[in-house]
């Protein structure tokens, strides 16, 4: 606004204060994005001919602003390019870039209002959370750690990634029969418990995760790290052992086999140690009648893969329940039915008896087994003890029938009995007596 001693004439617009012949417009910024952390890209249109004034050394130039201070300043010829790429700028850094022109004249008219701003990339962030922390249970991990400070990035901090990793061997969980998988929960299968596992977390601000569906009795090593827009810096592995728990499974390919019409083997292959979740201490083994209360229990040790279950009622099902047992308690069980053999029918003729019995297993038998000797004598008749009498041995031939049917037996009498096997090394220990 212009002043003389009568007074202030009436304000007038900005308006072009370039030299004579200088241009007269700033280029219109068409397209303008970050290549990368430290490099943008550029585009514009031309001005108009009659705007660039003496058409003589035309080129383009432009600004690189940050805070609003002109930072570097790079000039293009015009040669009908209108385009360029801007190096050396920092990561995530907010840029505002002028295209003016330039001719013989000098520097054209700056028009502020043609600006526009940009963001270069970020970057993956270089150091990975601090000041980790890690507390375990059975089967869950609380992870902890501090988050980046804000001068240890370059971005917008998005969340954070956890890496998961068991330490065991290829023993550890494997199971030996293919065919017979189905034996084992089909969870251990479908890889829903841990062996290997990865998360996200899209919440910047998270400290702590509880990393859950683990094995007990297991080493972990976990990395954690801080993400923008990018994968960042893991750290390293933190490790730590789940606590003890119970068996997941109790016992693979539980199966029985009938030995006679009052006897069941029941036989399994081991649990592999990961699914122990623990140092497996024995196994309890349970037995009952279908549709009855009473069980018989049986306590085994830890080297135990079967067990023979005698004093059966003939043709009739059971229910075998095996747990295997860690210092925690018991595990899920594996459970199956079973059924005795037939029996001949219940006629029992009154000087003869039947006795069954089972086989002594291979490992004692210290040699080629020939049969068994039974040894009985009588007792009483009636009433009436009959003392000192001799021991009557029957050799029977080995057969895979451990049964006998012994005959003409004093009617209304009652007998004691012992067996023992033998080999051509003669008769080996006889078992304990019973009375019939």
């Amino acid at each position: 606004m212009a002043c003389t001693r009568i007074g202030c004439g009436v304000q007038s617009s900005s308006f072009n204060t370039t030299l004579d012949g200088s241009p007269e417009e700033s280029a219109n910024i068409t397209y303008i994005r970050h290549i990368n952390s430290s490099s943008i890209n550029v585009s514009w249109n031309d001005i108009s001919l009659s705007k660039w004034g003496i058409q003589e050394n035309q080129i383009f130039c432009l600004d690189i602003e940050n805070s609003s201070q002109i930072l570097k300043t790079e000039c293009v010829e015009y040669i009908g390019k209108y385009n360029t790429i801007i190096n050396g700028l920092d990561p995530y850094t907010n840029y505002t870039v002028l295209v003016y022109c330039k001719n013989k004249v000098g520097v054209g008219f700056k028009d502020n209002k043609k600006k526009k701003s940009v963001f270069t990339d970020e970057l993956p962030p270089l150091v990975s959370p601090k000041n980790i922390s890690v507390d375990s249970n059975t089967n869950s991990i609380l992870l902890q750690w501090k988050p980046l400070d804000q001068n240890e990035y370059y971005g917008v901090l998005t969340g954070y990634s956890i890496i998961v990793k068991a330490v065991y061997s290829e023993s550890y969980f494997k199971i030996q029969s293919k065919r017979k998988r189905r034996g084992l929960d089909m969870q251990i299968y479908n890889g829903s418990l841990l062996l290997k596992w990865e998360t996200n977390l899209s919440n910047p601000n998270a400290t702590f995760f509880n990393i859950t569906s683990l094995f007990g009795n297991t080493i972990y090593i976990i990395n954690i790290s801080a993400n923008t827009k990018y994968q960042g810096k893991f750290s390293s592995g933190v490790q730590i052992k789940t606590k003890e728990g119970v068996p997941l499974v109790s016992a693979v390919n539980l199966q029985c086999d009938i030995i006679t019409d009052c006897s069941i083997s029941i036989r399994w292959q081991p649990t592999p140690p990961g699914y122990l979740q623990g140092i497996l201490t024995g196994y309890t083994l349970s037995y009952q009648k279908v549709d009855t209360e009473e069980i018989q229990y049986e306590s085994l040790n830890t080297e135990s893969t079967s067990y023979n279950v005698i004093n059966l009622n003939a043709f009739t099902n059971y229910n075998i329940v095996l747990i295997a047992l860690t210092k925690n308690g018991g595990g899920k069980n594996s459970q199956l039915t079973c059924k005795t053999d037939e029996a001949a029918t219940s006629y029992y003729y009154p000087d003869k008896t039947n006795v069954s019995w089972i086989h002594i297993s291979q490992n004692d038998w210290k040699g080629r087994p020939l049969g068994y000797t039974i040894a009985y004598k009588l007792l009483k008749q009636g009433d009436v003890d009959i003392p000192n009498q001799p021991w009557v041995m029957v050799n029977i031939t080995y057969t895979n029938q451990p049964m006998h049917q012994l005959e003409n037996l004093e009617l209304y009498s009652q007998y004691s009995l012992k067996i023992a096997g033998y080999n051509r090394k003669g008769i080996g220990s006889f078992s304990g007596v019973i009375n019939f």
